[in-house]
Parts: structure tokens; sequence; C-alpha cells
């Protein structure tokens, strides 16, 4: 398809008729739109972990309710608020267009935040914990929640100005050292507030968790210019563990978003909530390989996922799909595929264990003939997040120097690792 065509087709792209507005609906253009994919989105299986969080659709042309938020990748554009699993699976939504976007009783009752919180609650019928930030966290909100004994629990960061004459009975911000915490707890042991001093002071609200059984993180020490152990209560530990299922619903659509250039808000909400299906659908794809035991190997990425969805849909030929699919030699054919796993193996599996870490390979130290030949070994800057340790079995320093031909990370500044690991004959690969 030519350029002009596909612009001028793109330019007559519309969900309703135009000449029927509803003047109810602020959202009536993308309406036929927004409905069948919230309505799938309730459908996905509940984990016992969610958070609730906003995400901008990048917009920057004209939009009565388009918002600004500095602290976000996209600050400019359309604010939709999203309930999401650990995993970043998107399970509930609903986009910000003013005042109209929940009840003025409601608000008036809980604020725009707790409001938020009720509304994407709707499809929640079992035990669960939500984790919120300080924007929707709030002591009527949990109060609210456990008044209607719904088994909904509360656990996320809040500002001091919401959680009543208690902010007065914490210890101040000078008082607490690195790692220490003061908590609260109500006389029903309902509602429990922990201020905890890391860099700077957080304090948290949680109607399921409290400081103990503390662990302890690594944190870096400007002093002693390495990294010590802090200790951290049980409730940040969890909130830290379980808060980033929107981020990584962002970041995942930020890696190949559909994006072009338009004045429209309806096209570009479009193209957003095509790749959230994309992303929704691969990550559910990962979980059912996961239940499975697929290997990695046989893994699909989020990109070749991608290809094969746009392949598969340009030989669509208007029948029914069969949403039993086969995986190349892994069953029989009379096994069900990875869609018939049940919603119950995929909600335990998929997103209430915390992510495996990935360990990083282990390079071979290269034979001594090649080490000291003296031929072809040259340093080269690896620009990487975090450095790597000094291969040179003296050493316990770390650097972001490589040499080309041995692929080990060596020193150059510091202790010079590089000339003695390539000159010197009484030590060997360890």
């Amino acid at each position: 398809m030519p350029r002009d065509r596909f612009f001028e087709l793109r330019n007559y792209l519309h969900f309703v008729d135009l000449n029927c507005p509803d003047t109810n609906d602020k959202l009536w253009k993308i309406r036929p739109i927004i409905n069948p994919i919230l309505k799938k989105c309730h459908s996905l299986p509940r984990s016992k972990h969610m958070s609730i969080d906003e995400q901008m659709i990048p917009f920057a042309g004209r939009c009565e309710y388009r918002q600004y938020v500095p602290s976000k990748p996209n600050p400019l554009g359309l604010k939709n608020f999203v309930l999401a699993a650990r995993d970043g699976i998107v399970l509930d939504f609903e986009i910000y267009v003013g005042k109209d976007t929940i009840s003025p009783e409601i608000i008036k009752n809980l604020g725009l935040g707790g409001g938020i919180v009720q509304t994407l609650c709707r499809t929640i019928e079992s035990s669960c914990v939500l984790y919120t930030d300080r924007c929707f966290t709030s002591l009527k909100l949990a109060e609210h929640l456990i008044a209607n004994n719904n088994q909904i629990f509360l656990t996320g960061t809040v500002m001091t100005n919401r959680i009543g004459p208690v902010s007065t009975k914490l210890k101040p911000d000078k008082e607490l050292q690195r790692g220490a915490w003061d908590e609260k707890v109500r006389n029903d042991d309902n509602i429990c507030i922990v201020k905890w001093k890391d860099t700077k002071a957080v304090t948290l609200l949680s109607t399921c968790t409290g400081g103990e059984p503390a662990t302890t993180c690594q944190r870096w020490c400007k002093v002693r210019k390495e990294k010590i152990d802090v200790t951290q209560p049980a409730v940040v530990k969890t909130y830290n563990t379980c808060m980033g299922g929107i981020d990584l619903c962002d970041r995942l659509i930020a890696y190949y978003r559909s994006s072009m250039r338009t004045k429209k808000w309806t096209v570009r909400t479009f193209c957003h909530f095509l790749d959230l299906v994309v992303v929704n659908c691969w990550l559910m794809y990962m979980r059912c390989c996961k239940v499975e035991n697929v290997e990695s190997k046989h893994k699909l990425g989020l990109l070749q996922y991608r290809l094969n969805l746009a392949k598969a849909l340009m030989k669509y030929d208007g029948s029914r799909v069969d949403p039993n699919f086969m995986r190349p030699g892994s069953r029989s054919q009379s096994s069900p595929g990875p869609s018939a796993v049940s919603n119950s193996k995929i909600t335990d599996v998929g997103c209430d264990e915390p992510p495996a870490k990935k360990n990083r390979a282990v390079v071979p130290h290269p034979l001594p003939e090649t080490r000291l030949d003296n031929v072809g070994h040259l340093p080269r800057f690896i620009d990487s997040k975090n450095a790597s340790k000094c291969r040179h079995p003296t050493c316990s320093s770390k650097c972001r120097t490589m040499c080309v031909k041995c692929h080990v990370f060596l020193c150059i500044l510091k202790n010079n690792c590089f000339e003695s690991y390539h000159s010197n004959k009484n030590f060997g690969p360890h």
C-alpha cells in the first residue's frame, strides 16, 4: 500500500457515526473500541496481589481532558488508571475525563484517588491485596475497604496529611537513623502505619502487613564507599515486590509502540489500546509457557510474537479461529494446548510467584597460549548499567573494560590488571 493511500485511509478512520454524538459520554468516539477490550480484561483471572497506578497515553494534540504528569516518561497525554497483576497483565482500567470520571458522591467521601480504587475493585470477588501509591492511599479508603468486609486488603505509601492525628505520634525524620522505623497499630489491629528511614523517610499504610518480620536490603554507603545491609520492614519489601505491574506494562508497550504522528486523540488512543492488547496476550502466553514448563529457547519474545500475530492477521480469512493451538513436537494432537490450561493454574504460577533471577553467563578464561601471545589484546569500554568483576585472580574490583580477544573484564586505570593478566605466567585461569 502506498504511503499516501495509508494516510488517506487513516484520516477516515472512525469508530462511530459522528452525526449521532452522545453528549453524556465524553469517550463516545472510541466507546466501541474500549468496551470489548474492557470486557476481555474483566474475564482474565485475578491474582492475590494487584496494583493500581496511573498510565499515560502519549498525545500532544488538542483534547479537553489532556493531562500533564511531569514524573512520567511520557508526561503529556491522556491519563488512564489501571489495575494490573504483578507480571504486568492489565485487568481493568478507567480513562480520566475530568470531574465526570467518578461520581461527586464518591469523591466527597473518598476523594478522587479512593474513588478510582473503588471503581477498579468492581470485578474483584475473592480475597486479595491491593498496592497503591500515595496518590490513592488514605485512611478513609482503608476504613472503607474494611467496612465492606469483602476481604480486599490495602498496602501503599501514604501522605502524612491523610492519616490523621497519628502523624504527630510518629518519630520525626531527624530521630530516625538509616534502617530504623517507627510503627503504630490501631487499637482494633486492622490498620498499621510504618515510617521507615532509608535515604529519606517514607510512610506506608497497610491493613494486612506490619513491620515484622524485618529483612535486610543492599544500599550504597557514601561514607564507606560500598554496599551495606540496611534493615527493611516486611511491609516495605512486600510493597516493592508487588507494586511494579503497571510500570512493567508501560515498559513492554514502549519497546514496540505503534506510534504515528496524528492530531486526533481517537487514533492515538486506538493505537495505545492495540499495543496494550498485544502485550496482555504475550504475557498470558508467557504464563501458559510457565505452566507447561516450556524451555526458554522455545519461547517467543515480544517482537517475534508481534510479527507472528501480524502475519496471522494478514492471512485471516474471516472464519472462526480455534482457541486451542499446538506447539510442534510438545504434545499429542489429542492433548489440549496452552490456552486450555485452567485459569487457576495460570493465576497461581503466573503472577503470585516472585520473578526468577537471571544469572549472568560466566565467560571462561582463555588458554595460556592465547592469553600470553601478545597479539590482538586490546581494551574495549562496555557501556553497561552495572560494572563487572575484574577477572584478574588477585583483584576484586569492578570495571567496564573488556579484552576484545579474551572476552574477560580487566582493570586498566586502578590496578593495571590488563597488562599483568596478559604478561604474568605465574598464575593460570581459575
